[in-house]
């Protein structure tokens, strides 16, 4: 007998309850795997529908703006323009809101120095 198989005992019956064993159990694990895959198949569904409607609600928006604000015409070349320099100068600066005043800390001048200094910054 070359080339064949033999089995010895039993007639299958062993193999055939393995069969049906494993088929039960992947029938009791698809179940589930199958409803996740439908409602991921729904969800994907579902967002690709509100993209669509934000898409179309945009374009909407977008052609009526544009049909109420025109574009005017764009000049085709910018164009430089020249100022004399009478035109350049600017204004004298305005005189202050409030007087000025200086506050001066002189801890340990004595008071001919301060007359001194009082003298100096009165003479231009």
């Amino acid at each position: 007998m070359h080339g064949t198989w033999k089995t010895t005992g039993g007639g299958g019956l062993g193999e055939l309850v393995a069969a049906v064993v494993a088929v039960l159990f992947i029938s009791a694990a698809a179940g589930p795997v199958v409803g996740a895959v439908v409602s991921l198949v729904h969800i994907v569904i579902v967002v690709a529908g509100i993209l669509l409607a934000a898409a179309a609600a945009g374009a909407v928006t977008y052609a009526v703006y544009r049909w109420r604000h025109p574009r005017p015409e764009l000049p085709q070349q910018a164009q430089a323009t020249v100022t004399s320099p009478q035109q350049q100068q600017l204004p004298p600066p305005a005189p202050p809101a409030i007087e000025q005043h200086i506050h001066h800390h002189w801890h340990g001048v004595t008071a001919e120095q301060i007359a001194a200094i009082l003298r100096q910054q009165e003479d231009p």
